[in-house]
Formats: C-alpha cells, structure tokens, sequence
C-alpha cells in the first residue's frame, strides 16, 4: 500500500526531552561549531541502538533539524560547515536503515529537496551519504514513485554514475585557495630568483683561485649590505664558498650519475609536497614541479605555511576521490532498486540523463559498475513501452553486440537477454535484421552456455516472426543450418528446440507465402497445388 501524502496526520510526534531539545536547537542555530557538535551527538546517539532510530525520527522538530543543518550554503568557515552537513546527512542515512523509518523520512516536507541540493552542490562524504540515503529509501517499494516524481534526484543520480563532480561553490572555493598559493609560491620564487643567480656566480668565482676569491668576499659583502661590519662580510663570504664548494661537488657526482635529476631534498616538507603518479591534473603537476625547485633553505614561515596549506588541499582531493567512487555506488545502487520497479520503469527510461549516463558506464569494460549497467538496461527492457525507445537510443544496440562479446559471463547474459527482449516490438524487427546482428546472434547460438544460447535462439525466433526479416535471416551465412542443427541435436535442450523448429516453420511459411504469390503464366501450365514434390530435370530420357 503506498504511504499517505501528509505523513503529519497518520505519525504521533514526540516531544523531545530537555537534553535532546538543547541538540535539535543547537543544530539549527548559528554557530557553525555548536551546530557541527550537535549533529555530531545525535549522530552517535542513532547510531547507538535501534530503539532510538525508531524514537527519534517521530520526534517533533529533530528531521527539521537535520534538513536545516544539511540544506545551509557553505560560506564561511568552510570545514566546519562541511562537517556539520555531512553529520547531518549521515544522521538521515542512520535513520533510513530501519524500513519502518523510511516512509516517514521520504515524505517529510523539504527532505527531498535537502538530499537533491547536497547531491548537486557536495562534493565529498556529505554527497556519498545523501547517494546511500536514497539508496536505502528506494529499497523499500512503496518509496520508489516518489523519488522518481523528483527528477533533480534522479538526474543527479544518473550524472553521479556517469562521472559528473558536483560542489560548484565548494570546488570554485578550493580553486581560488589553490591558484592564490601558487601565485604566492611563484613570487616567492621570483624573489629567489637573484640569490641563485649570486650563488652561481659564487661557484665560479671561488673555483678561479685564492685571489679572486678575496675580491669575491669583499665584492659580495658589499653587495649585501653598505653598512654592516667587515666581520659579518667575511662570515657571508665563507658561506658563500661554502655553498659553492658543495655545489661543485653535487654537479661532480651528477655527471658521474650520468646526468640525471638530482633529488632537491630529503625533509620532511618535500616528503609532503611530493607529486603523487595518481595525480593528473595539470596545475598539481605544475604546482609539484615548483615546489621541487624551492627548497626549504630558501623558504620563510610564510612560504611553509603557504605550502602547508597547498599540501592540505591536495589530501583533501585525494579524499574525495575516494568518496566521490562510493558516491558512484550508491547511486548505481539506487537506479538499481528504481528499475526494478515496473511503475517507475517507463520514467527512468524516458529520461535522457539516465540512458546516456548509464550507456556511458556500460561501454567502460574496464570500470566495475558497467555490469551492473548493463543490468539497468535488461530491467529497463522488461517493460514492452521501453523497447522502442531503446532500439532507437543512438550506440545502444552497438554497445549490448560489445558486451555480449564480453570476457566476463554476466556481461554476455545480460546484453543477449536485453536484444531478446527489444527484438519483441514490432517495429524494432525490421532495425535489428542487420547482417551484423544476425551474424552476431547466429554465433551467440552455438555457444556453450544454455542462458547464452536461449536467448540468441529466441531472438532469431522474434526476428523471423517479421515478413520482411526472413531475406535477412535466409542471407546471413549458417543462420539456417544452425536452426536445423539445434532442432536436432540430442543435447539441445527442449525450449531450445521448439524455438528452433518454430522459427523454422515460420520462415517456411513466410518462403511458401511468397511463393504461392508469384505471378505463373497463364497459358500451358496445368494448374496443380504447391508444393507438388516432383522433380525436374533438363531433356532426361525416359
């Protein structure tokens, strides 16, 4: 029985204790960091025990409470408003995973609008928890209709699976953090520029000879500074020939290396700041490749704390990558549990978003959800008013021939499995009768697998049903010898033999049909019935 519309007539709300009142009221305060806290106690409270799952959610004000915490745009002290959002949403996720919650949770005004708004604008664990809530939510049926009646949900569930980031704001926020850090590091680096340079001609300097190094100390000490005192002159000077020597001595064993880079340093800030191979994005490669240039000795607190803050960025991205892979199994999770739902399965297939994200998935062999795209597809065509549609979806046909030449067994099953079903619309007969087709289902049928070959065989059924296919069929090369085969062959299975001798019979019937139409003259031919099944030779004697 589907749920009522107002979930506020039918469910008997709780007044919240004191304790619990002080949590609900400091979540939806103005305190970034109470709200945070309190989110993040009632989030260990549900998940502490079942019976205050149940409590709490039929508690007045505590859902309020949770779609004002997740739903706040994050402007400032960005962390712990982040915090205090994902606390939340996982909170809805904590409540969602007793069944009997689910109904109350889908119809309470604003959830899922909040749950729609973190999916677009989150981009870390806030929008992986909000892909498990309605994950969980679609689990239960009579939920399903109302989520696909949201199609931002939908939509961005599909872009999920697809690939698509969201966090517009959030990501433009980090950016802007990111690029002023290497602006900072690049005028660092400018500014470093002449001390180099002074360092190189130092090296050269000191390795002329003892002479010249002295005009080098007293040259250097001036161009240092005018007023200090010859002592601290003569204290540059040597470090100077200090760093030269070292110098020399690091380009010696460079060449003896055979010319390779050598490492800048061995501390700890270049451990932190190394470029991971994972990374491909070219501003961490160019930002990488500076900070190998500028070293800790030539770097103030300033720059460190500049650092710092780039390398604290970087291990945030690495993080959300790793949530942003959850979030993509969560939503494949819940398109999952949708299709499987013969009301809402006509919607999800009318909607573009959804058949372009999941053929998208479907032709990444490589990536672990494409199967299970693939088995969106299979339940999309068990509905007949879909198969029209998705015959006619551009580079889906193609993409089910590919995976039905797949490695992998499940991959086979399921796209045989989708072409027999589109093959059972009448208009899909005539787009589908296409030599690479039938000769792609005509080798289907000779395969060891009984799923495999069940489906190839009933798709070549379907397909002769259609006056204008059997030309097709009688063209494609063994496709009749291989009906004749299977229909006789002792290890065939009995459905596998009367589809072959059906689809025998009504190519038969469609030859005779054509023949019986044929125009025979009219004058000295003895009208008898065909067939007559004599022979015929050329001038044989008697």
């Amino acid at each position: 029985n589907p749920p009522p519309e107002n979930p506020d007539n039918t469910v008997q709300w709780l007044k919240p204790n004191p304790d619990l009142r002080q949590l609900i009221v400091a979540a939806m305060g103005s305190s970034l960091q109470r709200r945070s806290n309190a989110c993040g106690a009632l989030k260990v409270l549900l998940a502490s025990s079942r019976r205050n799952q149940l409590a709490m959610v039929r508690t007045d004000t505590f859902l309020s409470s949770l779609v004002f915490a997740a739903s706040q745009p994050i402007y400032k002290e960005r962390e712990t408003a982040i915090d205090s959002r994902t606390r939340a949403v996982a909170c809805m996720s904590c409540v969602c995973e007793v069944k009997e919650n689910r109904p109350i949770v889908l119809l309470y005004p604003g959830l899922l609008e909040c749950l729609a708004t973190v999916l677009e604008d989150d981009d870390g664990e806030a929008r992986e928890l909000a892909c498990c809530t309605v994950a969980l939510l679609a689990k239960s049926v009579e939920c399903r209709e109302t989520i696909v009646e949201d199609p931002k949900i939908v939509d961005w569930l599909a872009r999920i699976l697809g690939g698509t980031r969201g966090g517009s704001k959030i990501r433009k926020k980090k950016q802007h953090q990111s690029s002023k850090a290497t602006i900072s590091l690049e005028e660092k680096k400018e500014d470093h520029e002449p001390l180099k340079q002074a360092v190189s001609q130092d090296t050269k300097s000191a390795l002329s000879g003892e002479e010249e190094g002295t005009e080098f100390r007293e040259d250097r000490s001036r161009s240092f500074d005018d007023d200090e005192t010859s002592c601290h002159s003569q204290s540059m000077a040597s470090r100077s020939q200090s760093m030269a020597r070292s110098s020399h001595h690091g380009e010696e064993e460079s060449e003896a290396e055979g010319d390779e880079p050598s490492s800048s340093s061995s501390s700890e800030d270049d451990e932190t700041l190394g470029t991971d191979e994972e990374e491909d994005d070219d501003e961490t490669k160019r930002t990488g490749a500076e900070e190998s240039t500028v070293g800790p000795s030539t770097l103030g607190d300033g720059d460190i704390s500049t650092i710092v803050s780039m390398a604290s960025i970087r291990k945030e991205r690495y993080r959300n990558d790793e949530y942003f892979q959850r979030a993509r199994n969560n939503a494949c999770a819940a398109l999952s549990q949708l299709s499987k739902h013969c009301a809402v399965s006509q919607s999800l297939c009318d909607n573009d978003v959804v058949l372009h994200n999941v053929l998208l998935v479907a032709n990444e062999t490589t990536h672990v959800l494409h199967t299970k795209c693939l088995e969106l597809l299979v339940n999309f065509s068990r509905f007949p008013a879909n198969n029209a549609r998705l015959a006619d979806f551009p580079g889906l046909v193609s993409a089910l021939m590919a995976a039905g030449n797949s490695e992998m067994p499940a991959d086979r099953e399921a796209a045989l499995q989708c072409l027999q079903n589109l093959s059972t619309h009448p208009t899909n007969k005539l787009k589908l009768a296409t030599d690479d087709l039938l000769t792609f289902i005509t080798a289907c049928s000779m395969r060891p697998s009984l799923v495999e070959k069940e489906a190839a065989v009933c798709t070549l059924y379907n397909l002769s049903t259609e006056p204008g296919a059997v030309v097709a069929i009688t063209n494609t090369q063994n496709a009749v010898a291989t009906l004749v085969h299977l229909a006789h062959h002792a290890q065939s299975t009995s459905n596998v033999r009367l589809r072959s001798s059906e689809a025998l019979a009504t190519i038969s019937l469609w030859l005779q049909t054509l023949a019986g139409t044929g125009k025979v003259p009219s004058h000295g031919i003895e009208t008898t019935t065909l067939p007559t099944q004599r022979t015929t030779g050329w001038e044989r004697w008697d």
